[in-house]
């Protein structure tokens, strides 16, 4: 019965093509977002793109490391290149603080989307909001 669970995760982590089964499953947090099979890595980020998009390097299965630009799930930024620019700045900073404050950060995969990023819950360990209702509560973004 034991093995059945580890086998479920890494199966389901193939079936999604993110090739990123986690050394260790934790428990997803309620946020009311929908993920058919989340899983959740640890993670450093490279470049933040926008608001709600950034690279960051996950680690994966057996502490291998993975570059993926990452979509955050449930929230929707002005774009840098789009009509809103100075609220888009604004948003990719806070952004950036938020990554910043974090000892630990969290991705929650979910799947990929039509661009091939990763969507994904993100959270910093220890704080129950996730980045993507940071963005919401901070007038920043708006839910999607």
């Amino acid at each position: 019965m034991r093995l059945i669970v580890p086998v479920a995760v890494w199966v389901a982590g193939l079936i999604i093509g993110a090739s990123l089964a986690p050394a260790t499953v934790h428990a997803i947090h309620a946020t009311g977002l929908s993920c058919a099979a989340p899983f959740r890595v640890s993670a450093t980020t490279l470049r933040v793109i926008d608001g709600d998009t950034f690279t960051m390097r996950l680690r994966t299965w057996l502490q291998t490391e993975q570059v993926e630009t990452v979509r955050l799930l449930g929230v929707d930024t002005p774009e840098l290149r789009g009509p809103d620019r100075a609220l888009a700045l604004e948003a990719q900073q806070y952004t950036i603080a938020w990554l910043k404050a974090a000892e630990t950060i969290w991705v929650s995969v979910c799947t990929r989307d039509s661009f091939g990023r990763l969507l994904a819950v993100v959270q910093r360990a220890g704080d129950p909001l996730p980045l993507a209702d940071a963005l919401i509560r901070a007038g920043h973004g708006i839910k999607r």
